[in-house]
């Protein structure tokens, strides 16, 4: 009995250690963490601006991203368990209202900003915590933020600027989230205070009414999902673009599986195979977007795309205990290193639609 039992916790240790490859996992099922923004610092504070009027244009608005919960949990875990969802207590608006108010309660007089936000999104890159501890890998972690800036003259909206930058740390982040948010006010902060503001209320000529700016943003984000007729068949998107676009053409693969996950290949027309590394597929009616060479499924919600992929492959090595020539039961200090086989972090992630790649 004894023996029977513990052939059963191996046999479900084993699986939980390669379900992840194929785990589908729904998206709003994460557990919310609340990020609070920071009050702007005194030297990053908008001088010259009164007001600053935020439109949130974000794809999906549930979220703000994912971050790893506890280093000391194995990476080859449930995501679930492994990672939490970001999200404001209030609206994305409110956040950036309370960030740049004065402490003191008192107004400003000077111009009024619009601040069409279409990207606000923090990320972890996920590493061993073994490897992190011997110092070959590092903890980063980076900030996603995608802005158009208009300055308000009376009912019109001029552009300013847009901003379109990734701000990175290398720290988890759990422990980076205001180091990475410093860098979004002190960037706004240059931007802003280089543009001769007084010369472009005056005499700037292209201009967008406020009806002409929610419709742009409105539009903007419509994501296109491709009409899957034959569940039967297999496709392939071979680009971004087309993925983007939801074109597809009609392929054969075969699949093939080891500890690292699932792997396809094309069946080409004279019958060899060619492993595939095209961007998306359709298998059994369902869409699978590569990551790390491997097919992830695809996850909507809202306009956005998101997935449980991987980014990383690590050798992962183990420390075995040793017995000492001094009995049974004594163990060396340390014991040896022995090298595991090849594992992937799996984590969930976003597909940015401007550029393809995935956070």
């Amino acid at each position: 009995m004894r023996k029977k039992f513990v052939y059963l916790v191996l046999v479900l240790f084993y699986c939980c250690e390669n379900a992840s490859a194929q785990l589908v996992v729904n998206i709003n099922s994460f557990r919310k963490e609340s990020l609070d923004m920071p009050h702007v610092n005194e030297e990053y504070m908008l001088k010259s601006i009164s007001e600053i009027e935020v439109l949130d244009a974000r794809p999906d608005t549930s979220f703000l991203g994912f971050q790893k919960i506890n280093s000391l949990r194995k990476i080859t875990q449930n995501p679930l368990v492994q990672f939490e969802a970001l999200v404001f207590n209030t609206s994305l608006a409110n956040e950036f209202r309370q960030a740049y108010s004065n402490k003191d309660g008192s107004s400003v007089s000077g111009f009024q900003i619009l601040m069409a936000v279409k990207e606000f999104w923090m990320f972890d890159n996920v590493t061993d915590d073994a490897l992190v501890i011997k110092e070959s890998v590092k903890n980063s972690s980076g900030f996603l933020f995608r802005a158009h800036i208009y300055l308000k003259r009376n009912q019109d909206y001029i552009p300013l600027f847009q901003m379109d930058s990734i701000f990175s740390l290398n720290k988890s982040l759990k422990f980076a989230k205001a180091k990475l948010l410093d860098g979004l006010f002190l960037s706004l902060s240059e931007k802003i205070s280089n543009r001769k503001l007084s010369e472009i209320f005056n005499n700037a000529k292209r201009v967008k009414s406020r009806l002409q700016i929610d419709s742009f943003y409105k539009d903007i984000n419509l994501l296109k999902k491709p009409a899957i007729f034959k569940t039967d068949k297999q496709y392939t998107f071979k680009t971004f673009k087309d993925f983007k676009n939801g074109f597809y053409t009609e392929e054969r693969f075969k699949v093939t599986s080891d500890y690292l996950g699932d792997y396809l290949y094309k069946i080409e027309a004279n019958g060899t195979e060619k492993l595939s590394k095209d961007y998306a597929i359709i298998l059994d009616g369902q869409i699978f977007i590569n990551t790390n060479n491997t097919y992830s499924l695809v996850l909507y919600n809202n306009n956005r795309v998101y997935t449980i992929g991987s980014k990383l492959t690590f050798n992962k090595t183990i420390n075995i205990p040793v017995i000492s020539p001094f009995g049974p039961g004594v163990f060396l200090l340390g014991g040896m290193d022995v090298a595991d086989n090849s594992k992937r972090a799996y984590q969930p992630m976003m597909l940015d639609m401007v550029t393809g790649n995935i956070y």
